[in-house]
This record gives structure tokens, C-alpha cells and sequence, in this order.
């Protein structure tokens, strides 16, 4: 599995050298976007390792305690042979010379003998019947502990992953940045907040708004040259597989209302009920094509200090 995830990603490594110009701006979009969908599949894959690795972790101790009582009993048995062991050594050739020096009887020191020995066999006895019971359940535990080892490991190179591609994600939003901020100059502006990278369908929204900026507002136009307020939304978010009608109020109805608080980049902001709609982009910015005589452009989340009436996610497919 991890194989796969590290030979798709490392598919994906890109020339990251030379400085960005506004016509490569689509191709660090392109590399953007398979750089987030390798980031996401990797960061999925490290959650369910994790998960994986706390449950392996947790079935690691619960056979760890099954085996420790019957290892237990084996260690307290081969402490008695040692013993018993030890006993026999005291009653050895040493002993019996003392024992037929003293008088004593060598029947009777070989009759303990014979008892020692029968008692330390039953002991060895023991510890093979409880080396038997436990053989299985330490096969159990040594294969739960293999596992446990991979996904640690497998849990470790995922995390290196993430942050191989998260570095160069950065790199790449550098070059991004300074293509738009290009582009912008081009057109005769100038941009001072390019919004983050982000992917899926609110992503192709925010980058197709980008695109527009210095495009002239024009009543009831959808582009591609020119647009009023709903007909940017409306373009932008066909980009993202979302199909408005070209009215505030028809795209206000046919996306999920969230608060100013829940507002994340490809949201509409709608101002005086249905007078006018804007596109957030992110850091309390929002792209929009303001009025006859001026241009699609970034600006403040309350333009002109006026605080928004309502906010909206489009509902898109997430692919």
C-alpha cells in the first residue's frame, strides 16, 4: 500500500527551479493540484496507519497480559528446579562422604536423591504443559508485535512524505504568488494578497476569480471578457461544477447558508439582500466585479465598511 502511495507521488516531482511568469501560472495550478491530491491521499493513508497503530498497540498489551500468567507459573517452576537442583548438588559425593563418615546410611541419602529428582521432574513437567498452553498464545503475541513494527514504520515514511510534498507545495505557492502578482502588473494593477493553493472544486472557483481581475464590469455579462457581480460568481463556479442561475438571489437559495465564521475560500458573500455578490478568497478578502466603470478585484470582506447580509456555500460534488 505504501509502495503505491510513494510511486504515485514520486511521479509527481516536478521542476521547482526558475522564476514564474503569468503564462506559467496554469501549469502551477496543474502542479498544485497533483501535489494536494498526493498530499491528501498520503495524509489519509498516515490517519488510517495511526488508527490501525493504536488498535495493534492495544491488542499487543491485551496478549502481552493473556501470556503473562502462564509465564509466570513457568518462571516460579524453573525457580523450584534451581532449587531442587541446588539441593541435589549439597547432596552429592561431598555430602555422601560426610554422610558415611558421620555413620549416616547411603540407602538413605540415595533415597533422598531419588526424591529430589522425582520432585524436579514433576517440576519440568509442569513447565512443558505451561510451555505448551502458552506456545500458542506467544505465536499470537509475536505476530501482533510484527505488525505493530510495520505500521510504525509504515507510520514513520508517511509522515517523512507529508513533509517532502508539504515543502514543495511551498515552493510552489511561492512561484504562484509571484506569477499573479506578475500577471496583475501586466494588466496594469497591483495585487498585494494572492490567495492559498487549495483543492477541489472551491480551488477552480478561486482561480478562475483570480484570472479575472482587470476584466471591466459590464451589466449582466458572464464573461469571458467582461462581468457584473452574479455573472463572476456564476463563471467562476462553473469551473467548479456548479451550475447558478444569473441572479444574487437564485445563487443565495441554491447554496447551504454558513456564518461569517464558517466562511472558507470559494464561498459567496452577499451584500444588501440580493444587490450584490462577491467571492471569498480567504484572509477576510473577496474578489468581485463592483460597478459600471471599474474592474473584477480584490477587496475587503465588508467592501466600503458595509457589513455582508449573508453567507453561502455552493454544493458541489467532491470527486
Amino acid at each position: 500500500m505504501l509502495a503505491a502511495v510513494v510511486a504515485a507521488t514520486a511521479a509527481l516531482v516536478l521542476s521547482l527551479t526558475g522564476s514564474a511568469h503569468a503564462d506559467d501560472i496554469d501549469e502551477l495550478e496543474r502542479q498544485l493540484d497533483a501535489k494536494w491530491a498526493a498530499l491528501e491521499t498520503t495524509v489519509e493513508q498516515y490517519n488510517k496507519t495511526s488508527g490501525e497503530l493504536k488498535k495493534t498497540k492495544a491488542e499487543v498489551e491485551a496478549a502481552t497480559k493473556r501470556v503473562k500468567p502462564l509465564q509466570d507459573q513457568v518462571d516460579v517452576a524453573a525457580a523450584r528446579i534451581g532449587q531442587i537442583s541446588a539441593a541435589a548438588y549439597k547432596g552429592g559425593s561431598a555430602s555422601t562422604a560426610n554422610a558415611l563418615l558421620g555413620g549416616g546410611s547411603p540407602t538413605i541419602m540415595l533415597d533422598q536423591l531419588t526424591l529430589l529428582d522425582a520432585i524436579s521432574g514433576s517440576e519440568r513437567k509442569q513447565i512443558d504443559e505451561l510451555n505448551k498452553l502458552k506456545a500458542p498464545l506467544e505465536a499470537e503475541r509475536k505476530k501482533i508485535q510484527g505488525l505493530l513494527d510495520s505500521q510504525q514504520k509504515m507510520e514513520s515514511e508517511l509522515s517523512a512524505k507529508k513533509v517532502s510534498i508539504t515543502r514543495d507545495m511551498e515552493q510552489l505557492q511561492n512561484q504562484r504568488t509571484a506569477a499573479y502578482k506578475d500577471r496583475a502588473s501586466r494588466n496594469g494593477q497591483r495585487i498585494d494578497y494572492v490567495p492559498p493553493f487549495i483543492g477541489g472544486p472551491p480551488g477552480k472557483a478561486v482561480a478562475f476569480a483570480m484570472a479575472q481581475l482587470g476584466k471591466p464590469y459590464v451589466w449582466a455579462s458572464a464573461g469571458p471578457n467582461s462581468f457584473d457581480c452574479s455573472g463572476l460568481t456564476l463563471a467562476a463556479w462553473a469551473q467548479g461544477g456548479v451550475s447558478f442561475g444569473h441572479y444574487t438571489g437564485w445563487q443565495r437559495d441554491a447554496s447551504q447558508r454558513i456564518t461569517r465564521s464558517e466562511l472558507k475560500a470559494g464561498d459567496l458573500v452577499f451584500y444588501g439582500g440580493d444587490r450584490h455578490v462577491s467571492l471569498y478568497i480567504g484572509d477576510g478578502k473577496v474578489i468581485h466585479a463592483p460597478q459600471p466603470g471599474d474592474v473584477v478585484k480584490i477587496a475587503q470582506l465588508d467592501i466600503g465598511g458595509e457589513t455582508p447580509t449573508a453567507y453561502a456555500r455552493p454544493r458541489y460534488k467532491i470527486s
